[in-house]
Protein backbone atom coordinates (compact mmCIF):
# COMPACT_ATOMS: atom_id res chain seq x y z
CA UNK A 1 0.00 0.00 0.00
CA UNK A 2 0.90 3.24 -0.70
CA UNK A 3 2.29 6.14 1.76
CA UNK A 4 1.38 9.79 1.41
CA UNK A 5 5.60 10.07 1.29
CA UNK A 6 5.22 7.79 -1.73
CA UNK A 7 2.68 9.99 -3.45
CA UNK A 8 4.64 12.76 -2.24
CA UNK A 9 7.56 11.34 -4.04
CA UNK A 10 5.81 10.87 -7.36
CA UNK A 11 4.65 14.33 -7.30
CA UNK A 12 7.64 15.61 -7.07
CA UNK A 13 8.62 14.06 -10.20
CA UNK A 14 6.29 15.50 -12.40
CA UNK A 15 7.20 18.51 -14.27
CA UNK A 16 5.05 21.28 -13.46
CA UNK A 17 2.57 20.18 -10.83
CA UNK A 18 0.44 22.39 -8.70
CA UNK A 19 -2.70 21.42 -7.16
CA UNK A 20 -5.70 24.66 -6.45
CA UNK A 21 -8.91 23.77 -4.46
CA UNK A 22 -12.23 25.24 -5.68
CA UNK A 23 -11.40 28.79 -4.78
CA UNK A 24 -8.18 29.11 -6.47
CA UNK A 25 -5.65 28.20 -3.41
CA UNK A 26 -2.45 26.53 -4.07
CA UNK A 27 -2.95 23.80 -1.72
CA UNK A 28 0.12 22.20 -3.22
CA UNK A 29 3.27 22.70 -5.61
CA UNK A 30 6.06 20.98 -6.63
CA UNK A 31 9.52 21.90 -6.74
CA UNK A 32 10.40 21.92 -10.10
CA UNK A 33 7.74 24.67 -10.21
CA UNK A 34 8.77 26.69 -7.38
CA UNK A 35 12.50 26.65 -9.07
CA UNK A 36 11.61 27.15 -12.24
CA UNK A 37 9.31 30.07 -11.22
CA UNK A 38 11.62 31.64 -8.03
CA UNK A 39 9.16 30.91 -5.86
CA UNK A 40 9.65 29.70 -1.99
CA UNK A 41 7.06 26.59 -1.15
CA UNK A 42 5.96 27.94 2.09
CA UNK A 43 4.81 31.60 0.86
CA UNK A 44 3.50 29.98 -2.58
CA UNK A 45 1.19 27.38 -0.61
CA UNK A 46 -2.34 28.93 0.51
CA UNK A 47 -1.96 32.10 -1.79
CA UNK A 48 -4.56 32.25 -5.20
CA UNK A 49 -3.16 31.00 -7.67
CA UNK A 50 -3.70 34.17 -10.15
CA UNK A 51 -1.08 35.73 -7.83
CA UNK A 52 1.65 33.43 -8.40
CA UNK A 53 0.36 32.63 -12.35
CA UNK A 54 -1.43 35.97 -13.65
CA UNK A 55 -2.38 34.69 -16.70
CA UNK A 56 -2.85 31.30 -15.66
CA UNK A 57 -6.12 29.61 -17.48
CA UNK A 58 -6.88 27.33 -14.18
CA UNK A 59 -9.72 29.16 -12.43
CA UNK A 60 -11.31 29.23 -15.78
CA UNK A 61 -11.24 25.52 -15.65
CA UNK A 62 -12.82 25.59 -12.32
CA UNK A 63 -15.92 27.60 -13.46
CA UNK A 64 -16.66 25.52 -16.46
CA UNK A 65 -16.82 22.80 -14.51
CA UNK A 66 -19.09 23.58 -11.77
Amino acid sequence: MLTVEDYKYYLEHIRGFVVIDLDGKVVYINKQVCDFCGLDYSTAVGRHVEELFPFSKMMDTIKYNQ
